[in-house]
This record gives C-alpha cells, sequence and structure tokens, in this order.
C-alpha cells in the first residue's frame, strides 16, 4: 500500500507495535505535516511515525484480534521486563503479602497523564515502597505499568494456592485446605474432630459457605479470599461448607 498525502508517497509499515485505531505506522519520504503525529527521525529526509490515513471503523463493540493481542503483549513484555529488569521475579513477589502488589498496580493505574498532578499525587498515596521505584510516565505507559504489577499480584495467588491441597470431610460436608494430609491432621486433632471420611478433592470443585449457595465459588478461589492478603497463612485451616 502506498497512499498519497499531498503528493508525497507514504510507505506503510507492518509491525508488531500498538497502533490507535484510525492511525497508520509509515515511513514517510518528506517533511512532517498536519496529518503526522510522534515523528522520529529516519535517515536525512523520511521520516517514522503515526499519520491519520483513511480505513474501515471497527465496530465501537469489539476491537480486532490484533489489537487485543498487542495489548495483551505489551502487558506481558512489561511483566518480563519488571522481572528480568527489576528483579520482580516470583519468588520476590511472594514475600508481598499484605496486596502491596495491588497497591502499586493501583498507583500507576490512578497516575493518569504525564503531566497530571493530582494523579500522580494519588498515585504516590498508593505507593507502597519507599525510593525512587515509583515513576510515573505517559497515560499509555502508565496503564502498562499497572496492568502488569496486577499480573505480578494475580501470579503470586496463584502461586500461593498452588502450595495447599483441598479436603473433604465426612462426606463432602465440610471443605479444609492444607499444604499437607500431616498438617490436616493435625488441625482436626486440635479441633477434635475425629472423621469418619477424608477425600482429596479438586481445586475447581465448587464450595459454598451456606445452604443457599452465597458465595459459591472454585475451592482455590475460596483459599485466595482467606489468606490471599495475610502474613504467615496457617497450614490448614477450616475452607467452608460444601453444597455441591
Amino acid at each position: 500500500m502506498k497512499p498519497l498525502i499531498e503528493g508525497k508517497t507514504l510507505i506503510q509499515l507492518d509491525l508488531a507495535l500498538i497502533v490507535p485505531d484510525g492511525w497508520h505506522l509509515i515511513v514517510a519520504d518528506c517533511d512532517t505535516d498536519t496529518e503526522a503525529r510522534t515523528l522520529t527521525p529516519r535517515g536525512d529526509q523520511s521520516r517514522f511515525g503515526l499519520y491519520r490515513l483513511p480505513q474501515e471503523t471497527a465496530s465501537c463493540d469489539t476491537l480486532p484480534s490484533r489489537v487485543t493481542g498487542e495489548i495483551t503483549a505489551a502487558l506481558l513484555e512489561e511483566r518480563r521486563r519488571q522481572q528480568e529488569v527489576e528483579g520482580w521475579t516470583l519468588s520476590h513477589d511472594a514475600n508481598h503479602q499484605n496486596g502491596e502488589l495491588a497497591h502499586c498496580a493501583a498507583a500507576y493505574l490512578m497516575a493518569g497523564p504525564h503531566d497530571a498532578e493530582r494523579g500522580h499525587a494519588l498515585g504516590r498515596s498508593l505507593w507502597e515502597f519507599a525510593g525512587k521505584d515509583y515513576r510515573p510516565s505517559d497515560l499509555w505507559r502508565n496503564l502498562v505499568r499497572g496492568g502488569a504489577l496486577l499480573i505480578a499480584e494475580m501470579e503470586r495467588l496463584h502461586v500461593l494456592a498452588a502450595g495447599y491441597h483441598f479436603y473433604s470431610v465426612d462426606e463432602d460436608s465440610e471443605v479444609y485446605a492444607a499444604r499437607s494430609r500431616e498438617a490436616l491432621d493435625e488441625l482436626l486433632q486440635e479441633m477434635n474432630v475425629q472423621p469418619d471420611l477424608v477425600e482429596y478433592i479438586s481445586p475447581e470443585t465448587v464450595i459454598g459457605v451456606d445452604e443457599a449457595g452465597t458465595l459459591r465459588r472454585p475451592a482455590w478461589q475460596a483459599l485466595i479470599d482467606a489468606i490471599g492478603m495475610t502474613e504467615s497463612p496457617s497450614p490448614a485451616f477450616q475452607l467452608a461448607s460444601a453444597y455441591n
């Protein structure tokens, strides 16, 4: 495709970059004009940047799969950078047991544009750590950083839940979470419970907290609610009553 703007030839690029709908990434053999945005030099004459060119408008209710994929890729790439450059690995994040990562995600999500003083002040109030790690930038970058920190918190919770097993006690009447069968037996002894039957159940087993089925969810999600923001959670505890 070689669209023309004011008689100048523009060559559209096919790169794996996030380009807003209605814009195209191009190399132009002319200087900037009113149709151009965010250009950076590329050689002596040509320019590299975003140009507004005619194209079909996407539905307001859906996004092209390409855009969704690029958004996801941006979040995952930032998460990779946080791990490899910042050192915020899974083992590092496991030490943040009180929702600090979620607060830091909120700090960036609320920061707003580059010059939003109110947003930056709100973000700093949410940031959990001392030092200069909080570095708000432009709006898009802030959203990407916040999204990656949210992924980090969700990864931490998944790792935490994976360290537990789930058991039904006495024909599914009660559900317990424990890091081992030995830990469960110790808890039952402390509770003076002598069960007739103890069986392992899947983390995906749907459980509730009352006979009406209020807050029914998979056992691993109930575990996250119980210990997701708890320092040194117990190796075994009663999770909920099950009514499947």
